[in-house]
This record gives structure tokens, sequence and C-alpha cells, in this order.
């Protein structure tokens, strides 16, 4: 039995050490950074929906107006047939 308990300890040590080791690889939200890069057309009202529903959820999202759109999401590689009001890029920073 006590060879078992030990085993058990050391397994779950050895986790814990490693999920410890992993944290600093994740990027912290809380930090201030924007992870969320946000494009958006001047003149559309559901973009902003959009952003406060993903800072909501933990996103720091730094948002930019732009007139032309199209030309952002051409330069982005945005295929045609998915393109709205607003682009974004996550985890770009």
């Amino acid at each position: 039995m006590g060879v078992h308990m030990h085993d058990r300890r050391s397994f779950i040590v050895m986790g814990a050490a490693a999920a410890l080791a992993a944290m600093p690889a994740f990027p912290s939200r809380a930090s201030g950074k924007s992870d969320l890069v946000v494009w958006k057309d001047s003149y559309c009202g559901c973009c902003g929906g959009w952003v406060a529903h993903m800072r909501a959820t933990g996103h720091a999202a730094q948002v930019n107006e732009l007139e032309d759109m199209e030309a952002l999401k051409g330069k982005l590689g945005g295929p045609v047939d998915l393109r709205s009001c607003q682009t974004a890029q996550i985890g770009i920073m």
C-alpha cells in the first residue's frame, strides 16, 4: 500500500509542476494587452455588439474603424464569400 500511495503522490506532484511550468506559455488576458484586433466599418452598428460580446468573454479588444474594409480584407487574405463589415485577428499581439 505504501508504494502505491507514493506513486500516486509523485504523479500528482509531477502533474502540478508540469501545469505550473506551462502557465507562462499562455498569454494573460488580464495583462491589459490586446489579444484581439478588430477592424470594422465605421458605419456599421452590429460590430459594437460583437466586440462587447468578445470583451465579455475575456478578450482585450483593440478596435480600429476603417472606411475601406475591402482593401484590408484583400490584404489579410479573407475569402470573398465570407467577408462582412468586420474583420478580426486573435492572438497576434
